[in-house]
């Protein structure tokens, strides 16, 4: 007698995940969400506290430079290539320096206009003036002046510089002008500050910028006219003594705005933005979320800080660098404490 045999066959599990194992999947990606956030979130704290401490040590590094070398020293904030509202590096810079000429060496300028001043025509000061204002020694935006004739003590300020003839325009009529061409005078040029040899520039970490249009800076660091666009010689002097001497002397303080670059780029669409030289204070976002400092030289004391943005009521519409700081410079004017 045959037993006949039955094979069974293994039930088929259902497609898809069950509710346990979504519930998990979605704990696993939350906490995993969250952890990079929170890490995304402390790297950029961590880049521009340490760019803010950078550009501190930078600025001290100078006023040091200047005590032991007994000569003025400085900082040069450059303008980033990629984008001239903001600042990625700086430099340390050297003394005005002069360049001076007379009849026995054969180094003489010409008046050729009652505000115009020119090397003769064919001379070797011509090529070298031109070398200067192409290196950007020899600017207009400099406070820059000449002496005309030498030790006289007749001092015009430079004005405007043209490279293609190597003219120089005084910002007030040459005094013994009577309309026709003076020749073969000695002069006394003064020179902007050029960058020292055998230093390194300051470099921010990456990822992070001075943002120049959230700064307050001497009001001639601004250009007039759209977009912003800042000057080449956006210098932080200093004397021999430690003092501060020049465009931020005159200013009296200084704020330079510590960013995250992400945020940097958001804040160019704030409305207010400074975009001619008539804005010598900065627009920051009042986020509070968000993290960014400020370096702050107090110029008749020396005296230099850091401090987080005064953000006031923050952000109360949930949308980020979109609302404006009314006083953002208050926690570096009257500290934290203060407010």
């Amino acid at each position: 007698m045959q037993r006949m045999t039955t094979s069974r066959r293994p039930r088929s599990h259902p497609g898809g995940f069950t509710l346990v194992e979504l519930l998990v999947a979605l704990t696993i990606f939350l906490i995993l969400a969250t952890l990079t956030i929170g890490a995304f979130q402390n790297d950029s704290i961590d880049r521009v506290s340490g760019a803010t401490g950078l550009v501190k040590a930078a600025i001290d590094g100078a006023r040091s430079r200047a005590i032991k070398d007994k000569q003025i020293r400085g900082v040069r904030l450059i303008v980033d290539q990629n984008n001239t509202r903001w600042c990625t590096s700086l430099v340390y810079v050297g003394a005005n320096n002069t360049d001076e000429g007379n009849v026995a060496d054969g180094r003489t300028v010409n008046v050729v206009g009652s505000n115009l001043i020119q090397p003769p025509m064919g001379s070797d000061l011509r090529n070298e003036w031109q070398v200067m204002m192409n290196r950007g020694i020899l600017r207009s935006d400099r406070g820059l002046r000449i002496q005309i004739p030498k030790d006289t003590g007749m001092w015009y300020p430079v004005t405007g510089v043209n490279s293609t003839n190597s003219s120089i325009a005084i910002g007030i009529p040459y005094a013994h002008w009577s309309g026709a061409t003076i020749s073969n005078l000695d002069y006394r040029l003064e020179l902007g500050a050029s960058p020292l040899e055998g230093t390194d520039p300051v470099i921010l970490p990456r990822g992070t910028v001075i943002d120049l249009d959230g700064c307050k800076l001497p009001a001639n660091w601004r250009l007039s006219g759209g977009p912003p666009n800042y000057s080449s010689a956006m210098d932080i002097m200093f004397t021999p003594r430690g003092t501060v001497v020049g465009d931020v002397l005159v200013e009296g303080i200084i704020h330079l705005y510590i960013a995250d670059v992400v945020d940097a780029t958001l804040n160019t669409g704030l409305s207010g933005r400074p975009t001619s030289d008539t804005a010598s204070n900065g627009i920051i976002p009042a986020d509070p979320a968000r993290d960014h400092r400020l370096v702050t030289l107090f110029a008749q004391t020396g005296q230099l800080t850091t401090a987080p943005v005064f953000v006031g009521g923050g952000d109360t519409n949930g949308t980020l660098n979109d609302e404006v700081a009314g006083s953002p410079y208050d926690y570096a004017i009257r500290g934290e404490e203060a407010n």
